[in-house]
């Protein structure tokens, strides 16, 4: 998935569902993709400065967050979430340079418990896809003191 990267280290990030919030310091992947495109189209007679248009404004915004060591209640609760097609609060914030990520009334687009089982800690990763209406979407950067 192409999108913004962060230093995962750097991140402290929170699943807020049914007022319960849950907190995660594993995080070892966050990417970001908007389905809007921009464009130009300019005069075959190359008269003009070129008209802008936008498509993909409907399509939802998606947040890709690879988890590690989820346990089995949290898993439960993301399979909960992803069969009930029920809705959440999702936020990232880096410590170092204050880049935010704030999702609302998301939901989780593929099944949670997808993946493999392997002779390593990553048979306990889970990954999930996150998406959300644009205007549910904030990425930004907060002063850090």
């Amino acid at each position: 998935m192409s999108g913004s990267s962060f230093r995962i280290g750097e991140m402290e990030t929170t699943v807020v569902y049914d007022g319960e919030e849950y907190s995660y310091i594993s995080v070892l992947e966050l990417g970001r993709n908007n389905q809007k495109v921009v464009q130009m189209f300019c005069d075959p007679n190359g008269y003009g400065n070129g008209e802008i248009v936008s498509s993909g404004l409907t399509q939802p915004i998606e947040v890709n967050v690879k988890l590690r060591n989820v346990s089995q209640q949290h898993l439960e609760l993301y399979t909960k979430i992803y069969k009930g097609e029920e809705r959440f609060s999702f936020t990232s914030f880096n410590k170092k340079n204050g880049r935010t990520i704030v999702t609302k009334e998301s939901i989780i687009k593929n099944d949670p418990r997808n993946g493999t089982a392997n002779e390593s800690e990553s048979t306990l990763d889970v990954n999930l896809v996150i998406q959300t209406a644009p205007k549910n979407f904030k990425d930004e950067f907060k002063s850090v003191a």
